[in-house]
């Protein structure tokens, strides 16, 4: 009985880990995706800026 219990929570601390770094790889990505677009449109600006 002790066994299986151990397994079954060994397990779950798996499938935990796998659902916190694919959570944590979506977080990235979309703070990425921001970062990416508000560095992409302050240069734009800067650059109409310098044109003007």
């Amino acid at each position: 009985m002790g066994q299986k219990h151990g397994k079954l929570r060994k397990s779950s601390s798996r499938r935990y880990k796998c659902l916190l770094t694919v959570v944590y790889a979506k977080y990235l990505e979309s703070v990425g995706q921001t970062l990416l677009t508000t560095t992409y449109y302050g240069r734009e600006q800067t650059r109409f800026q310098w044109r003007n």
